[in-house]
């Protein structure tokens, strides 16, 4: 998996747990491309100190996510998904199968 799509999937699923400094410095970093510097000088602080939050706040959602397993289960449910979507393009209209896809899609992510 790539690790750009890790780490976005990671905040996805863990970033109400942190706090919003973390939050907000995690997102800069890998989901606006901020460099470490650029963000060091925004919160006036060093290029090492958000260094060392980025790398505590991923290890904190990495612990987090190999407990829940949340990253993992959602990506084999969006594979699941697909492969019924494309069974039931091959067997019914593309509306019926826009509606039953919608549907399990639901369910899915009701299942967690």
């Amino acid at each position: 998996m790539d690790k750009l799509f890790y780490r976005t999937m990671l905040l996805d699923f863990y970033g109400e747990l942190l706090t919003e400094k973390q939050y907000s410095v995690y997102e800069m970093h890998f989901l606006n491309d901020c460099s470490l510097n650029e963000i060091a000088q925004e919160l006036g602080t060093t290029r090492q100190a958000v260094w060392d939050l980025v790398n505590r706040t991923e290890k904190l959602m990495t612990g987090y996510d190999e407990k829940l397993d949340l990253v993992r289960k959602h990506i084999e449910a969006q594979r699941v998904i697909e492969e019924i979507e494309d069974i039931l393009k091959s067997a019914v209209n593309e509306s019926t199968a826009e509606k039953i896809r919608n549907k399990l899609k639901s369910l899915v992510e009701r299942e967690g």
